[in-house]
């Protein structure tokens, strides 16, 4: 049967808002949130999540990245851009499991809905996409993944390792993007989180660790206490370079209690220093005395 020309009009428009409608159920709440300071860009968060929505009359699965902001230190000249850098994870959130083989391939669609690029498991790195006006008034920028073929998979969750590129500053470091798949259990989602991150690019901050020298001593206590007091916590977010060790945008006593429950914590990769806590007493003690001296009133002689 032959429809007339505002029939089959009619259905396309349908059948891409109703798409469009899935996609959209599916993104993230958290968004990708991304600052600049000193040179150097930051990304809020190691890890986002979204959920690829059921497909919907034969269109592939689809979701929109968690949204993209620009939060502080960006500008309307400046030009920023998503890279990937690594190959597509896969894991389906078994307890005591691992990352396991995909067949899948992940279509990532530029904001522009021109540029794209095709990610699997042998990807390594690919060059950016269109450059994403982030700077001023120009936030919460949408991109889409699509699951263009999933193969065999069972359900689970896909881990997109990236990071944030420009030409006017030095890149972010590595985050993941975890993207369930329609049928997977939520449920197990904080386990395939934790099995993707182990076998990304992603390193995942050290608690109480402010300098990132991978060791929590005494010189981190001395980032978070030139910073107590900050409320709210300075750029860049999410990175304890500002002493907000717990990220609530506070720098307080419970960021304190943190370094502290984490006081002689280090990476395998790195050694702690033998006298760290004989600096940190004489640490603590100078700027006790050095902080209670400048409270002392001053006098005036005649």
């Amino acid at each position: 049967m032959k429809y007339p020309f505002p029939v089959h009009a009619a259905l396309g428009v349908f059948l891409i808002l109703a798409w469009h409608s899935a996609t959209a159920h599916g993104h993230g709440d958290v968004k990708i949130q991304i600052s600049a300071a000193e040179g150097q860009l930051y990304v809020a968060e190691s890890v986002y999540t979204s959920t690829f929505g059921e497909p919907v009359f034969g269109l592939p699965p689809a979701t929109e990245l968690p949204g993209v902001d620009a939060i502080g230190g960006i500008s309307l000249a400046d030009e920023v851009a998503l890279e990937v850098v690594g190959p597509l994870l896969f894991s389906t959130g078994q307890t005591g499991g691992s990352v396991e083989p995909t067949e899948g391939i992940l279509e990532l669609i530029a904001p522009d809905g021109v540029n794209s690029v095709f990610i699997d498991s042998m990807t390594t790195t690919l060059p950016p996409l269109d450059w994403l006006p982030l700077g001023g008034e120009l936030t919460d920028v949408h991109g889409t993944y699509v699951l263009v073929d999933r193969g065999d998979d069972p359900p689970g969750a896909y881990g997109l390792q990236m990071r944030a590129v420009s030409p006017q500053f030095n890149a972010s470091d590595p985050f993941l993007v975890v993207i369930g798949s329609y049928d997977f259990d939520s449920g197990l989602l904080p386990e395939a989180i934790e099995q993707l991150l182990s076998a990304s690019v992603v390193i995942t901050p050290l608690p109480g660790d402010a300098n990132g020298d991978d060791v929590v001593d005494g010189l981190d206590y001395l980032v978070w206490a030139e910073h107590f007091g900050d409320d709210p916590a300075e750029v860049p977010p999410g990175s304890p370079a500002n002493g907000d060790l717990n990220d609530d945008e506070v720098v307080d006593g419970l960021d304190y209690i943190l370094w502290a429950g984490h006081f002689g914590d280090h990476r395998t990769t790195a050694v702690p220093e033998p006298a760290g806590l004989a600096t940190l007493t004489l640490v603590s003690t100078t700027l006790v005395f050095h902080r209670r001296r400048r409270q002392l009133p001053q006098t005036v002689t005649a």
